[in-house]
């Protein structure tokens, strides 16, 4: 079996700015990280669970937002 990741983070950070305003650099800060740190966990597909928790909080989303996922069964 396969597990195909699809990260939404940046998605839901957009959104999120869109309806309060809020900085990257703001999110970078309250998500104890560096704005370098953010970009690279827009691009990543092998997130922590402890990362994709700290965003559901800050951006006040469930944690499923985040990702989505198919399964290919070899």
């Amino acid at each position: 079996m396969k597990v195909i990741i699809y990260n939404k983070i940046e998605e839901k950070v957009l959104e999120y700015q869109n309806r309060t305003g809020a900085t990257k650099s703001w999110l970078a800060k309250n998500l104890d990280m560096s704005p370098q740190n953010l970009y690279q966990i827009f691009r990543s597909n092998n997130i922590t669970i402890e990362t994709l928790i700290k965003f559901s909080i800050v951006l006040g989303c469930d944690i499923t937002d985040l990702y989505n996922y198919e399964i290919e069964l070899i």
